[in-house]
This record gives structure tokens, sequence and C-alpha cells, in this order.
């Protein structure tokens, strides 16, 4: 989810991914809390969609690079963004992401993944200021 849902995308199709990754705004739009009950996240509302499917695990970016993950086994970890600038650029987005990926890929914890991709993000957002874009 970068550009948000995709024309014709239904809950059902996210289940069958190992891990999602995206907006909260994009959750929110796709997986609206059941009974019109408030979540304190967007992400809250596909933890029972988990049971009896491939997806183990939900991950968020939240405002300034503020990383939310669900899993089956482990409730909401929010790890607070680190100082970043605003920028318009793509770029911080893509790099939380990769650095999702390769904590998964090394096998690291939830905790440990977050706070990387959280660091990530603000090294990439201050490189972007930095460099006028």
């Amino acid at each position: 989810f970068r550009e948000g849902v995709i024309d014709e995308e239904q809950l059902a199709d996210l289940t069958r991914f190992d891990v999602v990754v995206g907006g909260e705004a994009d959750f929110a739009e796709i997986a609206p809390a059941p009974n019109g009950r408030e979540a304190s996240s967007a992400i809250e509302t596909m933890t029972p969609l988990m049971e009896g499917a491939n997806l183990r695990a939900v991950v968020s970016w939240g405002k300034h690079g503020a990383f939310r993950c669900v899993t089956r086994d482990h409730p909401m970890l929010t790890i607070p963004p680190h100082h970043a600038p605003h920028t318009g650029s793509d770029a911080p987005w893509a790099t939380f992401v990769g650095a999702v990926a390769m904590g998964m890929a090394r096998r690291h914890g939830w905790d440990e993944i977050g706070r990387e991709a959280t660091r990530r993000f603000a090294i990439r957002s201050q490189a972007l200021k930095s460099e006028g874009a």
C-alpha cells in the first residue's frame, strides 16, 4: 500500500500475503472497524483476519515514520518516530518498507525491525532535506 487501495482490491486479497505494510489511512479504508467501533489503530481491524490465513503480520507507518505492528502472537506494538523533517518524497517510505523487509529476512524481532525502520526513515528524510529535495 503506498498509493492507497488498488481498484477492485478486496480485504480477502490481503490475507493471502505473509506480511502487509502500508499507511494507517490505507488500512482504515480497506478494513473499517466493525459496527462503527473505534480502534486505536486501523491495523487492529486486521487482527481477526489473520486467524486461518497466510497473513502473519500487519505493519503500518504513521506520521513522521512511526511504526505499528500487529501479529498473530502479539497485540499492537508501537514505536514512536525519530525526529524527521517533512518531505514530499516517497523515498523515506520506501526506506521504511525496505528496513521492514530486511529485518524479516534476517529474522529479527518486530521491536528491532520497528526501531530500524523508524531510524532509517528519519535518516532518509534528513538526507533529502540536506539535498534540498
